[in-house]
């Protein structure tokens, strides 16, 4: 058993299936929510307070969680994050006043941004040097539309069948589940080393984070990141109401339609992965392109909110989902080749977390502000796709392509494109 651990491909298919998991804590509890807030007596201002909430200490647990994989390892990271996963679906099931619900929200989210940067680290790091990072990083992207599928279609007909309360407890069993794998699956990676030891200063989550923010190719990703989930937050929190109120579509057929980023998304995140991996010296381009590709989706968006145009809303959201998520997959590949590898998790952190920070807290915020002040969608819509352009194309402008040359590769297995540390 504990040898089938070493093979990668199974530690990448255990690994994705925990971030796949990470839907539950995050929003698995969102079909139950007529019945949350009656139960509980609140109002739909608080109830948007527990998503809230639930992002915000996600995004935190992200970037504070890349440091702290760095001294620990992503498993140690992995099987936290899913006992904090179970303690919170646990205690919002049992909640009976709005604070101890916020505070099971709370831990969730904890665990959310934890089983976000472990798992990636964990499957990245074990197939960096074979220089597959792209094919790994592709498939756990892809993870999104699984998510859905897992957290809002099969576990929220759970939630329909057994009501919210059980239905959480049931959420917890499945992640309990997951804890069980982990525990027997997965293994650090060799210090992500090919000695399998780490300096000092490698090892160190302060540098490793101080490093990795002063690395070009990882302060674009940060960029794209934030503009990608900032597209993709707005879709899945804002278009369902612009979709009702607007086209009278009813909620379930708006919710569907603001999945389709996601599920489409599935395709060109492997895809783009692999890519990455076999033309990483054109791997600034394809960025370049996959950045004009989501503008030009997004322009369609504001355009078919602006005038009404519903038909070209259902156009633009399948395209957002293929170029972003090709996109993500390229440059968070490129961010990740651009550091040492025992600094892998620190970049996924800063990443990773700054997307999920900014894009999907501040993004919404902003939609809403420009919605009461011009009482329209169209204008936030538009602001949008310009944000995108300047964030997923524009700033790509100054990336690298090349992958780097690590000091724990000996020369003659160093890549022949002649790369250096960026940054």
């Amino acid at each position: 058993m504990w040898s089938f651990s070493n093979n990668r491909w199974v530690i990448l298919a255990v690994s994705y299936v925990v971030v796949v998991g990470l839907a539950l804590p995050y929003y698995g509890w969102a079909p139950g929510l007529l019945s949350i807030v009656e139960d509980l007596g609140i109002d739909y201002a608080q109830a948007g307070a527990l998503s809230s909430v639930t992002a915000l200490a996600g995004g935190i647990a992200l970037i504070l969680g890349g440091a702290v994989v760095v001294r620990t390892g992503p498993k140690k990271i992995i099987l936290l994050a899913l006992l904090l996963a179970v303690a919170g679906q646990v205690l919002f099931a049992w909640a009976d006043t709005y604070t101890v619900a916020m505070l099971a929200r709370a831990i969730s989210g904890v665990a959310v941004g934890l089983m976000a940067v472990g798992p990636f680290t964990m499957a990245i790091s074990w197939f960096i040097e074979s220089r597959q990072a792209g094919t790994a990083t592709g498939v756990m992207i892809s993870s999104d539309g699984a998510g859905f599928v897992l957290g809002l279609v099969l576990f929220g007909a759970v939630l329909a069948a057994v009501g919210w309360r059980a239905g959480l407890l049931w959420q917890a069993g499945y992640l309990a589940v997951l804890f069980v794998l982990a525990l027997l699956f997965l293994k650090d990676p060799a210090a992500a080393r090919q000695d399998g030891t780490t300096t000092a200063a490698e090892g160190s989550a302060g540098r490793a984070v101080l490093l990795a923010a002063r690395t070009r190719n990882v302060l674009l990703g940060m960029a794209f990141y934030v503009g990608m989930w900032g597209v993709f937050s707005i879709v899945a929190s804002w278009l369902p109401t612009v979709l009702m109120e607007g086209a009278g579509w009813s909620e379930s057929l708006a919710g569907l339609f603001a999945s389709l980023p996601a599920v489409f998304g599935v395709l060109t995140a492997v895809t783009f992965g692999v890519m990455s991996d076999r033309f990483a010296g054109r791997r600034r381009l394809y960025i370049l392109l996959t950045g004009l590709a989501s503008t030009a989706a997004a322009a369609l968006l504001a355009v078919g909110i602006s005038a009404g145009a519903y038909t070209l809303v259902a156009v633009a959201l399948p395209l957002i989902g293929l170029a972003g998520y090709g996109g993500m997959a390229l440059v968070l590949s490129r961010a990740n080749e651009s550091v040492p590898p025992a600094h892998i998790a620190a970049s996924n952190g800063l990443v990773l977390g700054s997307g999920f920070l900014i894009g999907g807290i501040v993004y919404p915020l902003v939609l809403g502000a420009i919605r009461d002040a011009t009482g329209s969608f169209g204008t936030g819509f538009v602001v949008l796709a310009i944000a995108t352009l300047v964030l997923c194309a524009a700033v790509q402008l100054l990336g690298r392509s090349e992958r780097t040359t690590r000091p724990s590769v000996p020369p003659e297995s160093a890549p022949p494109d002649g790369a250096v540390v960026a940054g």
